[in-house]
């Protein structure tokens, strides 16, 4: 018994030290593996060249169609924005307006309509006109001060006045991120049936560099006269 104990102990020990023989080369390789200054192999350098060309690919042809796609989403925001001030102007500016029959001329007719409307608040005795412009056909408020004159073929004036210009702007302008903003519409005009009733026909937002283009279009806006 003791002599297989022994054998047993001696074959336990030889083991042992094959074993940790085995891990210490190990230990070796991997340290000369950490420490190598050789680089990379051909192969590798080439997996790695191609995989970033990938990588490169997908950026060029993905980030100008995500900045693309942000700035029409902006763009129609901004269009949507500029419409709905114009509506809110446009009520502000026509639908406090008093007598309509005598207040209100109607000027350069235009497909059974109006490009212009000149218009006297007498709540605030003010006289405006909403007209397009002539190089482009932005919607344009103009204020008017009386001035002594002996003709005038304005009903809301006195005998002796005439208007003079005293300030033009647009009624509302805007910019979003890429383009200029502006308002127009194709017609303006009283409703046949009603005096009260002003209708405005295509009112639409374009950009500046394609008057073909509409980004945002109401086809018919009622406004209705309550002074």
């Amino acid at each position: 018994m003791e002599i297989q104990h022994s054998v047993k102990h001696k074959w336990l020990h030889t083991d042992t030290l094959k074993d940790l023989e085995e891990a210490a080369l190990m230990v070796v390789k991997l340290r000369q593996k950490i420490i190598d200054r050789r680089g990379f192999t051909l192969a590798e350098t080439l997996v790695t060249i191609l995989i970033l060309l990938m990588v490169s690919s997908v950026m060029a042809t993905g980030i100008p169609v995500a900045r693309n796609a942000y700035e029409k989403v902006v763009l129609a925001a901004d269009a949507d924005l500029l419409l709905s001030t114009a509506v809110s102007a446009l009520r502000n500016e026509l639908g406090t307006v008093k007598n309509p029959e005598k207040n209100i001329q109607w000027a350069d007719a235009f497909d059974g309509g109006y490009k212009t409307i000149l218009f006297y608040n007498e709540n605030i005795g003010a006289t405006s006109m909403i007209s397009l412009g002539d190089t482009k056909p932005e919607i344009k408020l103009q204020l008017y001060a009386k001035e002594n004159n002996n003709e005038t073929d304005l009903p809301f004036l006195s005998s002796g006045e005439k208007l003079k210009t005293s300030s033009s702007a647009p009624l509302v302008s805007g910019k979003a991120s890429a383009e200029k903003l502006y308002v127009t519409y194709k017609k303006i005009q009283p409703d046949s049936a009603d005096p009260r009733l002003i209708i405005i026909n295509n009112l639409q937002v374009k950009p500046e560099s394609d008057a073909n283009k509409v980004l945002a279009e109401i086809d018919s806006l009622s406004i209705r006269i309550l002074g």
